[in-house]
């Protein structure tokens, strides 16, 4: 690892990286079948306009700036910034594919 990044920066990318892939992924699956429909007042049109892949990149994409302000408002170092940011929205991405798999698998 670099030795100028925190090693909790890292697990935050880690956590951001994989609980985006895990969103989009269950998000793809779960509308593709038929058993979900996108009802984010984004996700829907960003949905409808750029396909499902990657509108749905773009849905989770939008979640970024909002702890970014967040954040900012507590007025933390850029790199704190950066590693909240990218864990909040990991959490989070990893939280709507744990809804979309017990959507999927008919529990909700």
């Amino acid at each position: 690892m670099n030795a100028g990044i925190p090693r909790h920066t890292w697990l935050a990318v880690g956590l951001f990286v994989v609980g985006g892939a895990a969103d989009v992924l269950t998000t793809y699956v779960a509308i593709s079948s038929g058993n979900f429909v996108e009802r984010s007042p984004v996700g829907g049109p960003f949905i409808s306009r750029f396909g499902l892949l990657w509108g749905t990149v773009l849905t989770k994409t939008l979640a970024l700036p909002l702890f970014g302000a967040l954040v900012v408002t507590v007025r933390r170092k850029r790199a704190l910034l950066a590693t909240y940011l990218l864990a909040g929205a990991g959490v989070l991405s990893l939280v709507a594919a744990s809804y979309n798999v017990l959507l999927f698998v008919g529990l909700l």
